[in-house]
């Protein structure tokens, strides 16, 4: 590895070149650099390493915002620069940045409640309100059997207490926080989401990782029951979502047909209280 320095600030960072992930950082700071705008002071570090050569523009500002809002244009650039073998294809999209280049991402998160009152993970009374890093929460093995999932923090805090059961802030698409904890896959599972195109799309995304999956409170009777409370869809999701079941689907395929009206939809932090005690009296 061969290393040219332009700036005197800059000879601090030798050691660190060496490290094959240092490099790959190095290579998004030079995508990065064709999107700052004039008026920047810049290092300049040219790195030759075997046939890969990168001239990097180091900004002595914070990058790591740019990084965050410019990924779809630094994963074209990177794509184009680095060797097949620096980069891990079973990564895409914005979510699979930094595994997708071998880089450090801050850790995905878990926050849920234990709803039981026997089953105490902190001590005291304090609210067992907890959020763990999804490599702490894959290691858990809870003893409680059921496991519900919600999309809105409303309803995750007001939840009921429910003997034998958790509750997970689920917060939209993307369950990868989840997928590691491989307990899961051994609990009843129950998903709340918004009754609209997009709240069966999460169910269809989340039966992907668990298909035990029972949707509750999504379907027509509830939707019915609070029709001053509808809303509007902005972008109904049109795709083919084969984990739905047939009343799943059937519900889907009304509202998509704007069987009630324009994109109608109900979010579930709408739906009255007594309608979720109702459900959980069988529990």
């Amino acid at each position: 590895t061969k290393l040219v320095l332009a700036d005197a600030q800059c000879r601090d960072s030798l050691a660190l070149a060496f490290d094959f992930r240092f490099q790959l950082r190095l290579a998004v700071l030079a995508a990065q650099s064709l999107i700052f705008k004039p008026g920047f002071q810049y290092s300049t570090l040219a790195l030759q390493c075997n046939d890969l050569c990168f001239q990097m523009i180091l900004c002595r500002l914070e990058p790591a915002p740019l990084i965050e809002k410019h990924r779809g244009v630094l994963t074209e650039l990177l794509d184009l620069v680095l060797p097949d073998e620096s980069i891990d294809a079973a990564y895409t999209g914005v979510g699979g940045f930094c595994r997708r280049y071998g880089l450090l991402d801050k850790p995905s998160r878990v926050r849920f409640r234990v709803l039981d009152p026997k089953v105490r993970l902190l001590p005291g009374s304090a609210d067992q309100d907890i959020t763990l890093t999804q490599a702490a929460f894959a290691a858990l093995d809870l003893p409680l059997s059921k496991v519900f999932i919600t999309e809105n923090e409303i309803n995750f805090l007001a939840f009921p207490g429910v003997a034998d059961a958790m509750v997970i802030f689920g917060a939209g698409y993307g369950f990868d926080n989840l997928s590691a904890a491989a307990w899961l896959r051994q609990k009843r599972i129950y998903y709340w989401g918004d009754i609209d195109t997009h709240g069966f799309a999460i169910l269809h995304q989340l039966r992907g990782y668990f298909p035990q999956t029972i949707s509750f409170l999504m379907d027509q009777q509830t939707l019915l029951a609070h029709r001053p409370l509808w809303g509007v869809e902005a972008l109904p999701e049109r795709g083919t979502l084969a984990r739905l079941t047939a009343g799943e689907r059937a519900l889907f395929d009304l509202l998509l047909q704007n069987h009630w009206g324009d994109r109608v939809r109900l979010e579930q932090e709408r739906i009255r209280f007594n309608f979720l005690q109702d459900f959980l009296r069988g529990f």
